[in-house]
């Protein structure tokens, strides 16, 4: 915890400070704060001089936090695609994941892998979202390569309007500054090559249990929010159907999200609860719930509140492991620090601060509330107890909601 705070402060000041610092000096940067922390962990090990050393370690993670958003931004990197691109260049692009249906169109996010110049090709890196437009002939999936003009894509338009949702800066966030709507004409198809194997074949399991799911349930909303709820398939769920349920602010039981991977976590545990026995066993158990929590995290599509999930998950469970005990708020924090190193920029979802932010305050503020109430009846007991949660969640993230 006391790594992972200053660390969010550094990533939160290094994205908006709008910094761009060579690699090689973060890498001095981090060699050196590494020596100080050596130095000064060895020099300062009485009690009264212990918060030179806290205090130098806060900074440094500050520091380590604002570089390591730097050299994460897409556009700092030296081989973004747009530094080699001119009206005439075509774009080597490969289709990252299932495309996802909208009314008019299919869209698709694709990395950047080549940037074509007279016929020379050249490395790059980068992302870029697509919009395909609906033909009968449409057959790409995740794995294609695809060659693209430059000239087609746009950059993604700041607001138009005084306090406008800046969508722009929405899609920065995740590393992606330009569109491109594709008439069938627009692109051609090159290979298919996804790189992964193993992603490819769970996309493929997926989409064989929406079609099982499509054969058995005849009736098409029904088959649209089983498709959804069990296996993230938004696509097939109609625009009266989400009304509805975001009109009743139902609307995140239809998204695969932590309460999915939550429920599964429990089914799994309880299921193996013959495991119990020994050491050994507990230690195989803790390996298969967190293999079947990243199986399904992969299957639903991997969204960033799975991901949070199943990152948070994994750190109980190896927590559970752990012969000293674990510490609620430490288990937090690794699990936000590990997704932090892989992603700097998830601190700016509204999801992520709203998951940390709800288990945190279940877990400071449920207690205090459920000890104010004795409820005799186990039944009401029960009620009592999700209530507490509920109002737990609530408090801590009211103000958050309210900002956005």
């Amino acid at each position: 915890m006391r790594i992972a705070i200053p660390f969010i402060i550094g990533i939160i000041t290094g994205i908006y400070l709008h910094l761009q610092i060579p690699n090689s000096i973060s890498t001095a940067v981090i060699i050196s704060a590494v020596v100080v922390t050596s130095f000064l962990q060895v020099r300062f090990t009485s009690y009264s001089t212990r918060w030179i050393f806290g205090a130098t370690i806060t900074i440094i993670f500050i520091t380590i936090g604002i570089l390591w958003a730097t050299h994460k931004k897409a556009v700092n990197q030296y081989n973004y695609f747009e530094q080699y691109a001119t009206d005439s260049t075509l774009l080597v692009v490969k289709i990252d994941k299932p495309l996802q249906e909208k009314e008019r169109s299919y869209k698709a996010v694709a990395t950047v892998k080549q940037v074509v110049n007279n016929a020379e090709y050249k490395s790059v890196s980068g992302t870029v979202q697509l919009y395909f437009s609906k033909t009968a002939s449409l057959t790409i999936s995740y794995g294609d390569w695809i060659i693209i003009p430059y000239k087609k894509l746009r950059a993604i338009a700041p607001p138009k309007n005084p306090h406008e949702f800046d969508y722009s800066q929405f899609m920065a966030f995740k590393q992606i500054h330009h569109q491109s709507f594709l008439k069938e004409n627009d692109w051609y198809f090159l290979k298919h090559d996804s790189e992964n194997i193993f992603l490819e074949n769970i996309y493929k399991l997926r989409n064989y249990l929406v079609d099982v799911l499509k054969l058995h349930l005849t009736n098409q909303q029904l088959f649209s929010i089983a498709s959804s709820l069990l296996l993230g398939a938004r696509e097939n769920l109609d625009f009266h159907l989400i009304k509805a349920y975001s009109s009743a602010g139902a609307m995140h039981v239809l998204a695969v999200s932590g309460l999915h991977v939550g429920i599964l976590y429990i089914i799994i545990e309880r299921m193996l609860f013959f495991m119990n026995r020994n050491r050994k066993l507990v230690l195989i158990k803790a390996i298969l719930i967190i293999i079947i929590t990243w199986l399904y995290a992969m299957l639903t599509g991997f969204s960033p509140s799975v991901q949070r999930a199943a990152i948070m998950f994994t750190f109980i469970t190896i927590g559970k492991q752990s012969e000293r005990g674990y510490n609620i708020y430490n288990v937090l924090s690794a699990s936000a620090l590990f997704q932090l190193l892989l992603n700097p920029f998830a601190i700016m979802e509204v999801g992520f601060q709203l998951s940390y932010l709800a288990v945190a305050g279940i877990v400071m503020f449920q207690k205090f509330f459920y000890d104010l109430l004795y409820v005799k009846n186990k039944v009401l007991d029960y009620f009592w107890q999700i209530t507490c949660v509920s109002i737990s969640a609530q408090l801590i993230t009211f103000p958050v909601g309210l900002l956005y």
